[in-house]
């Protein structure tokens, strides 16, 4: 028997399309079902995605990862006070130590008062070491001593704005532990706010330089230090440094690693969740190709007796089922993206009723767009080989008689 030539792929493309528009409701149900599996695993790893770079950029700023935090607690085996302040100043390659100095006090305006936490730091602990934004007004200065800078919640206990940084000036009183009497007077009794930060709780900052002017001799240990480095090839020997002298320490950049592996956890559960939308979606797909396999066979016995190769009808039921797979996944990936901006319009919604922002929670990047297009064709290419292989392979004589 004469075979004709290679069927071309344009007449190949165009043969597929004709059977898949044949068939419209079974094609239409089986690219949906393609569609709805693409689109749910681009949504929730996209989700994942995006929720991770939220989490790793709200602790791991640039400056942050130059830094070490040095704990206090009842296992430090080096109490944190100034001859630990020294000692870990002479440690080769740290750039600087910034302690922190916690009190306890009550801030006075008017006739309201409310007790507090009052931080000791230097202008650099916050913008450096702890990252910790800036809302309104500026940081204190070296040289500053009556100012400080407050939270949020410090000002809504007060009826302030905290949209604004307030022209008003408090009395401070501390309280000392061990028994020691109460410090206040003149040093404490106009202390003016120059800004307010990002920070939870009920707070203040205060120059520490200008606290331990004020407490003396009774000016406790250190809370923490946070130690920074001229680059990310200094933390680990610095670490090492000064776990060698006995110090507890902890690292931005061991957080970042935990983050990842967290949410590299995450991206694989959420992965398997939209896998099941996929393997259901295969299922019908093969399901498909072999009730048209069917419908089709005097079709295909005609096409063999013609003279046309095993290969062209194989590569032709392989090209029916990626035709599928492509057009299910390019629905799928637009079906995701609209369902994301529904998702950021319906937040933006409810957080315009507390006058809250919405994040950016999705992270669509190009490779993942990419990545789930030739998922689509590669799980369809897959399976359409047994149907190809099985067309492939029926005998003209008995096709044409089949019923």
């Amino acid at each position: 028997m004469n075979q004709v030539a290679s069927i071309r792929p344009s007449d190949l493309i165009s043969l597929a399309w004709s059977a898949l528009k044949r068939n419209r409701l079974r094609s239409l149900l089986t690219v949906g079902a393609i569609a709805v599996g693409i689109a749910v695993m681009m949504y929730l790893i996209s989700l994942g995605l995006g929720l991770e770079r939220l989490t790793l950029d709200s602790v791991a700023q640039s400056s942050s990862l130059l830094s070490i935090t040095v704990k206090s607690g009842s296992d430090q085996l080096q109490p944190l006070n100034q001859d630990a302040f020294h000692k870990i100043k002479a440690i080769p390659k740290v750039k600087e130590v910034l302690p922190q100095l916690t009190l306890k006090g009550v801030l006075s305006l008017d006739n309201q008062k409310t007790n507090a936490t009052i931080v000791g730091v230097d202008p650099d602990y916050l913008q450096v070491g702890s990252s910790t934004p800036l809302l309104a007004g500026r940081y204190f200065q070296p040289q500053d001593a009556q100012t400080m800078l407050v939270t949020p919640g410090f000002l809504k206990l007060f009826g302030l704005d905290t949209s604004k940084n307030p022209l008003v000036i408090f009395n401070v009183v501390i309280q000392q532990e061990n028994n020691l009497p109460d410090i206040s007077g003149s040093n404490l009794d106009s202390i003016s706010v120059s800004g307010i930060v990002n920070a939870s709780g009920v707070a203040v900052y205060m120059p520490r330089q200008y606290l331990e002017q004020i407490l003396g001799a009774n000016r406790p240990n250190y809370d923490n230090f946070i130690v920074t480095v001229g680059s990310l090839n200094d933390v680990q020997p610095v670490s090492d440094a000064l776990i060698a002298n006995g110090f507890k320490i902890s690292k931005v950049i061991d957080t970042v690693d935990q983050i990842e592996k967290v949410f590299f956890w995450i991206r694989a559960v959420l992965a398997g969740l939209g896998g099941i939308a996929v393997v259901v979606a295969t299922i019908g797909m093969f399901n498909t190709l072999t009730i048209s396999l069917l419908e089709r066979t005097r079709e295909i016995g005609i096409m063999k007796a013609l003279g046309v190769k095993r290969t062209d009808i194989r590569r032709l039921f392989l090209t029916e089922s990626v035709l599928m797979g492509l057009l299910g996944g390019g629905i799928g990936i637009l079906t995701a993206l609209f369902a994301q901006q529904l998702t950021i319009f319906v937040l933006a919604l409810l957080a315009s009723l507390v006058q809250g922002n919405v994040p950016v929670l999705f992270d669509n990047q190009w490779t993942l767009i990419v990545g789930f297009i030739l998922f689509a064709i590669l799980i369809s290419g897959l399976t359409g080989i047994f149907p190809a292989q099985r067309a492939s392979r029926i005998n003209p004589i008995e096709a044409i008689r089949y019923e």
